[in-house]
């Protein structure tokens, strides 16, 4: 239960017991609980560990009653509408499926992060905790997976009225914690924004998140501000050259739609999800296919929500009254030409600086690279500015 703030942007400090790092009128950040394990499924081994993870997404729609729904904090859910055409019901081979080895849960069931997954033409990240990884491990895949080599936890933000500050907000605390040497995966659901960190760095991150937090939202735009100035003023006036990416951007064609899924339709939605998965498995067979290469979506399932990205013409796959949409389509940016490893800082403030010049944009990290989603009007905005960033004689756009 959150304690009652008071609303002049006063800060109040929680006990560890509940989650919450720090809270004010205006916003709040989560340290959510249980580990996180970062694993990644190949295209060539995905449909051997299709099954698993269709099994995952049944097991989180039945877990559905051991949620209770809260109001959503974040001004961006007041501002969304859905209207997908209708379509869906559970197929008997889902209805079927035996679920009986994965229903001991200890306790675990509707604790922060359930799983997340991204998939696009590099693989599956899966990213789950600690209950549906015992899931994976009964249905005999996780050997099949690649893994990260340590557990992460996860930060939730919820910038209410603020929301449309959160790329700039991310941006600048990946700045300070990249200065420390830490590293972040970044994903922005449909009413927060999540940030993962590797749990031997928890207690460095916990510690300079509560100290970010002191001042709110206000004293956080002070405190980026004041660093953007300091960093102009010590500047040299030939800066040295900056270390060259030998990549490329990749910008999808497909417009992206991010949704809110009600938990209690996950059941009605599962058809739609099953037969978005193995859709795309069909498309990663196709080597030389053009539209191989155009799919992304992803899908985010936590205590208090379901997210859902996809693209605007798979809508059809889901009940009408299931969804909550945003009404603005996105453009997918991805970084291509080389794995990032986990140890690599900075990459989520690279990849959120189109917001520097008015762009708002969302961001999705991967086992192997990080996306940038943005309006389609923004594309050649944000593509110049990421190409500057990155040295824009070695960065070639696909």
């Amino acid at each position: 239960m959150i304690p009652e703030v008071n609303p002049a942007n006063q800060l109040v400090i929680l006990m560890e017991s509940t989650g919450y790092l720090w809270t004010t009128g205006h916003f709040e950040t989560t340290l959510l609980p249980n580990k996180l394990f970062v694993g990644h499924v190949k295209n060539e081994v995905l449909p051997q560990i299709t099954h698993a993870l269709v099994k995952l997404l049944v097991k989180d729609a039945e877990d559905d009653s051991d949620y209770v729904s809260s109001p959503r904090k974040s001004s961006i859910s007041s501002s969304y509408s859905g209207t997908p055409t209708p379509m869906g019901g559970i197929s008997e081979e889902i209805q079927m499926l035996n679920m009986e080895e994965l229903d001991e849960d200890n306790g675990e069931s509707g604790s922060g992060v359930n799983m997340l997954l991204v998939h696009d033409v590099d693989g599956c990240t899966v990213i789950v905790n600690e209950r549906y990884r015992r899931y994976l491990t009964l249905s005999n895949v996780v050997s099949l997976m690649d893994w990260a080599p340590v557990s992460w936890r996860a930060m939730q933000i919820h910038l209410g009225p603020a929301g449309a500050d959160a790329p700039g907000i991310i941006s600048y605390l990946s700045s300070e914690l990249s200065e420390k040497n830490i590293s972040i995966l970044n994903f922005s659901t449909f009413d927060a924004d999540l940030i993962l960190v590797q749990e031997f760095d928890l207690k460095k991150v916990t510690a300079l998140l509560s100290a970010f937090g002191k001042d709110g939202v206000c004293g956080l735009k002070e405190q980026m501000v004041e660093k953007n100035l300091v960093e102009r003023v010590n500047s040299p006036r030939s800066p040295a050259k900056k270390k060259v990416f030998h990549g490329a951007l990749s910008v999808l064609p497909s417009n992206l739609v991010l949704s809110s899924i009600r938990r209690s339709m996950l059941k009605q939605s599962m058809f739609g999800l099953m037969k978005h998965l193995t859709r795309n498995i069909d498309k990663v067979s196709e080597a030389d296919s053009v539209s191989s290469k155009d799919f992304l979506w992803a899908y985010f399932s936590t205590k208090e929500e379901v997210s859902l990205l996809v693209d605007e013409r798979d809508l059809i796959d889901f009940a009408e009254e299931s969804l909550t949409s945003c009404p603005q389509q996105w453009k997918a940016i991805r970084l291509v030409g080389k794995d990032i490893p986990f140890d690599e800082t900075g990459i989520v403030k690279l990849m959120s600086s189109p917001y520097t010049l008015g762009v708002h944009l969302l961001n999705l990290s991967t086992f192997k690279t990080n996306i940038s989603l943005v309006s389609e009007q923004n594309v050649n905005i944000a593509v110049s500015r990421l190409q500057q960033d990155l040295n824009s004689e070695e960065v070639a756009v696909l």
